[in-house]
């Protein structure tokens, strides 16, 4: 739920995350929502592609050791 100048709340069944807005001059809010579901989406997208990563980096090695995020930023 977007809430303008108040920030974002994602939330799902099980939790929910409160997100601060970012300080900007407002000189036009038409499309606001439209940028932030987009990002939102493209930023799902891009947690999958690291969740794939993460998993494939962990299997390719002995013992459950998935890798640091150094790691994980490593292997893109």
């Amino acid at each position: 739920m977007t809430r303008g100048g108040g920030g974002a709340i994602l939330r799902s069944a099980r939790t929910e995350l409160a997100v601060s807005a970012m300080p900007t001059q407002v000189v036009d809010t038409i499309g606001a929502g439209d940028s932030f579901m987009s990002a939102l989406i493209a930023g799902l997208h891009d947690l999958g592609g690291a969740a794939v990563r993460a998993a494939a980096l962990t299997v390719s090695r002995r013992g459950a050791r998935p890798p640091s995020l150094a790691g994980l930023a490593a292997s893109d």
